[in-house]
């Protein structure tokens, strides 16, 4: 278990697209609902700190996959709230998620994903979420340069909003 600094003093979001996906059990309860609330926050902060960070989409979702509720960075292209439920996908499925680079990822696994080849994005960026009240399952950042990078801001986001990760590598928020 690796631990994660919090985000600190990285400006303000630009844009929070939080919304409860029609089909999808919603976030109902209000303390659960502040602390995905916070956890969105958080990662746009770090998102738009972060040079590298031009577009992404991060999501909380249920064992199937859906959305539950989501956020993204001002101007990210819808394709990357596909690649998040992608990713998803792959986590729930139980595939290894890997950390590929430059024309591996872009090869390997866009384009395939893109033509429609696969509906998997094993990639890094995703980490196991339990929040008491909620279906929620797993928390999603997609759109940075490399899944490290995704899966970097998603623990610092999760961090910062007072989640913590047990030996498990389940992240669930502190007591």
């Amino acid at each position: 278990m690796a631990t994660v600094a919090p985000i600190t003093d990285a400006g303000a979001p630009t844009q929070c697209q939080m919304a409860t996906v029609a089909g999808v059990a919603p976030i109902t309860d209000a303390g659960a609902l502040k602390q995905c609330q916070k956890v969105i926050a958080a990662i746009i902060i770090a998102g738009n700190a972060d040079a590298r960070c031009k577009t992404m989409h991060f999501m909380f979702f249920d064992k199937d996959g859906q959305e539950c509720l989501s956020g993204g960075l001002e101007k990210t292209p819808p394709m990357f709230t596909k690649i998040a439920a992608s990713k998803a996908k792959s986590f729930l499925e139980g595939r290894e998620l890997k950390d590929p680079r430059g024309c591996s990822l872009m090869c390997c696994y866009v384009l395939p994903w893109t033509c429609g080849c696969t509906s998997q994005m094993p990639v890094t960026g995703v980490v196991s979420v339990r929040i008491p009240g909620t279906e929620v399952v797993g928390f999603v950042a997609a759109g940075a340069p490399t899944g490290e990078l995704d899966l970097s801001l998603a623990k610092a986001a999760l961090t910062t909003a007072g989640f913590q990760e047990n030996a498990e590598g389940q992240w669930s928020p502190a007591e």
